[in-house]
């Protein structure tokens, strides 16, 4: 097994899957969470319950140093324009990189929220949470 080290990611939001806006120079934090979920399916006289698998649910995670750039591409405006948006956009993950042959999840979002905190003895952060919409 191979070792990766956190520093070599890559993530990309927004745009079409060709076009979308690099944010690794502004990420600290990426994450996907899977969980299936299940319904129960018990039924009277069991003496243990049954359960049904349902639908997969994935959640993305992100976060990094603000940038106070107001330039289209840089991360607040990208991903400011995605609060509230009718349709999802693509989202491309490689935990090793972007190299060919590199390891991606890619698959389109809807993203949640976004927040900025700036402590008084410290850089400003932001982190930003969304859903999957269909696999990845």
């Amino acid at each position: 097994m191979a070792a990766v080290h956190g520093s070599k990611g890559y993530a990309a939001v927004g745009g079409s899957a060709g076009t979308a806006t690099n944010l690794s120079t502004y990420l600290n934090t990426f994450s996907i969470a899977s969980k299936m979920e299940t319904a129960d399916a018990s039924v009277f006289g069991l003496s243990a319950k049954v359960y049904a698998a349902g639908l997969q649910d994935y959640s993305i995670s992100m976060g990094g140093v603000w940038d106070s750039s107001t330039a289209a591409t840089s991360m607040d405006s990208v991903l400011q324009a995605l609060i509230g948006a009718a349709t999802a956009t693509p989202f491309v993950w490689g935990p090793a990189g972007s190299a060919t042959g590199s390891v991606k999840t890619s698959g389109s979002l809807f993203l949640s929220d976004l927040s900025k905190v700036g402590p008084i003895g410290g850089v400003v952060n932001w982190t930003a949470t969304g859903v999957v919409s269909g696999g990845i």
